[in-house]
C-alpha cells in the first residue's frame, strides 16, 4: 500500500470514528438557550442542504507534484426567515427584515451536526462567528410542530425581558439557593412541564430581585396530567 493511500485511509477512519463516538450534550432550557444565542429564529429550507470543503495539498513520495485532497469542514444550509425573535448585532449581513439566510453547521454527527429536511420549518438558535450563522446539535434545531403554544408565547413577550433569570437543572443547586435561578428535575415527573409550558420570570413581589417560574393554565394542566398518569399505574 503507498503512502499515499495510507493518508487517505488516515483520513477516512477519522471521519469514522468522530461520527460514531457522536456529540454527547444536555440540551438546555429554550429560555437559556435564547439568552445565550446570538439569534433565534423560525426558518423554512429553500432546498437540499450541501457540504463545504476545504482543499489541502498532500506530498506524496514519488510524487512529483502534491496531491490535491478534500475534505469537509461544515454544512450549510439556505433557508427562507418566517420569522426573527432575537438578533444581536452582527457581521453577517443580518437584520431584522431579513427574509433569507446561509446557516452553517458542522459536517458529521461527531461534530455536533444539526440535521434539518426540507418541507419542515424549524425553530432554530446559534451564534454568529466571522460573519457567518452556526447552529449546532446542543443548542436548538427543533421542528416548529414540537414547540408547545406557552413557548410560542414566551418567545414573543417573555424570555428576552426576563435573561437574568435562568431555569437550572436542581442538581446544580448545590447547598445554597441562589435567587436568580429557578431549579427543575428533567428527569422527574414534572420535569416536561417545567421545559416545555413555563419560563423563569423576575419575581415583582420579591424584594431582592429573585426569579420564579410562571404559574399558568398550561402548567397546572400538564402537572395533573402527569400525576393522573402516575396514579393511573399505581392505583
Amino acid at each position: 500500500m503507498s503512502k499515499y493511500s495510507i493518508i487517505l485511509h488516515i483520513i477516512i477512519l477519522f471521519y469514522i470514528i468522530d461520527g460514531i463516538q457522536g456529540c454527547s450534550c444536555s440540551r438546555p432550557h429554550l429560555q437559556n438557550n435564547f439568552c445565550n444565542a446570538d439569534f433565534v429564529m423560525k426558518v423554512r429550507l429553500r432546498g437540499e442542504g450541501e457540504y463545504q470543503y476545504k482543499k489541502t495539498l498532500v506530498n506524496v513520495d514519488g510524487s512529483s507534484e502534491p496531491v490535491e485532497h478534500r475534505h469537509p469542514i461544515g454544512f450549510i444550509y439556505n433557508v427562507k426567515i418566517l420569522n426573527i425573535y432575537k438578533l444581536n448585532e452582527n457581521d453577517a449581513g443580518l437584520t431584522i427584515n431579513s427574509s433569507a439566510a446561509v446557516i452553517h453547521t458542522p459536517p458529521n454527527d461527531g461534530l455536533c451536526k444539526v440535521d434539518l429536511s426540507i418541507r419542515t420549518k424549524y425553530l432554530v438558535t446559534g451564534t454568529i462567528s466571522d460573519g457567518e450563522l452556526w447552529i449546532y446539535l446542543c443548542s436548538w434545531g427543533t421542528p416548529w410542530a414540537w414547540i408547545t403554544k406557552s413557548q410560542k408565547k414566551y418567545l414573543k413577550f417573555t424570555y428576552a425581558k426576563n435573561c437574568d433569570c435562568k431555569p437550572m437543572e436542581d442538581f446544580y443547586r448545590g447547598s445554597t439557593l441562589d435567587e436568580s435561578k429557578c431549579y427543575w428535575k428533567s428527569n422527574s415527573r414534572h420535569g416536561e412541564c417545567y421545559e416545555r409550558h413555563t419560563a423563569c420570570i423576575i419575581d415583582k413581589n420579591s424584594t431582592t430581585g429573585g426569579c420564579k417560574w410562571h404559574r399558568n393554565k398550561r402548567l397546572r394542566t400538564c402537572r395533573a396530567e402527569k400525576m393522573d398518569a402516575l396514579n393511573s399505574f399505581f392505583p
